[in-house]
């Protein structure tokens, strides 16, 4: 059995899911998270839902009615009705969206926090209007994740890499199904070895020391590790001030067998990934610039 393991890198933004998601639709691979486990617990822990954990940004990035801050808990947080607010736009400074519902609280009481854009004009009024959802009043799964991933980390540095990638392992033999919120299930119809070729793929490699994990897991002769950066005229720079983000500043381009530009269409990302598929995963001893939505 030969196990690729194709590990993908790049800022928030720029691919990473749909580069893995043609992984899977086109070359059989199967597509997990680093942050799976994490976020799986959060979804026990919180509730939160499927989309909340693994759909569109929005959903993940909005904060959670459920969970106000809690410097903002016993703040009195009340949401604004649609006929109470015609009353309030007057006296504000700062733009409303009509399309937005909108909560208050009273600012002579306001907490350490977040300064809005939605401040009284007069000085003998403080109430003051946060965008429903804002997550810097309410938990998002977002910062619920990194903090979480964070604190693990501190404790012990490849604590997401490691299990991640014995998840991979685990997928590889055959003997386990995976989803997203189910996580490892062992596969009832199993019979016997599983294929000669398995491709398993991460879409969130972020850190030096994932990076390094990943290459000493080929000590294992039946796995390759292939390491995909993604790179974005559409995302220059690191779209979130977090380590999540920010480090893969730090790492240079040599670490990777692969650096997309992914600068043209879906079609053209699928087209890379299919070329990367049909060379067997192998870049040679240096890394495969593939450059898309040039000269088209």
């Amino acid at each position: 059995m030969k196990h690729y393991m194709v590990c993908v890198s790049g800022f928030s933004g720029v691919g990473k899911d749909e580069f893995c998601n043609r992984l899977v639709s086109a070359h059989g691979a199967v597509h997990t998270g680093l942050a799976d486990p994490m976020k799986r617990h959060l979804g026990d822990l919180y509730g939160f839902t499927e989309q909340q954990l693994f759909g569109p940004s929005r959903f993940r990035n909005g904060g959670d009615l459920r969970y106000p801050k809690q410097s903002f808990h016993d703040c009195g947080l009340v949401k604004v009705a649609p006929e109470e607010l015609d009353g309030i736009l007057s006296s504000l400074v700062g733009p409303v969206d009509r399309n937005v519902s909108y909560w208050k609280y009273d600012g002579r009481t306001e907490p350490e926090g977040p300064k809005m854009a939605y401040l009284p004009k007069k000085l003998g009024s403080a109430t003051i209007l946060v965008a429903e959802g804002d997550p810097r009043f309410w938990l998002s799964p977002r910062e619920a994740l990194q903090k979480y991933g964070e604190l693990m980390n501190s404790m012990y540095l490849d604590s997401w890499v490691r299990k991640g990638i014995e998840i991979h392992r685990k997928i590889a033999t055959g003997e386990y199904l995976y989803s997203k919120m189910g996580g490892v299930m062992r596969d009832s119809s199993f019979v016997g070895p599983g294929p000669g070729t398995v491709v398993t793929c991460f879409s969130d490699f972020r850190h030096v020391h994932e990076v390094r994990a990943a290459r000493r897991a080929e000590a294992d002769p039946d796995v390759t590790s292939v390491l995909v950066r993604i790179r974005s005229k559409r995302v220059p720079h690191p779209p979130f001030d977090h380590r999540s983000e920010t480090e893969q500043v730090s790492i240079p381009d040599f670490e990777f067998d692969f650096v997309v530009h992914n600068d043209g269409s879906v079609k053209d990302l699928h087209e890379a990934v299919d070329l990367i598929a049909a060379s067997g995963f192998a870049s040679g001893s240096s890394p495969t610039n593939l450059f898309l939505g040039y000269d088209k």
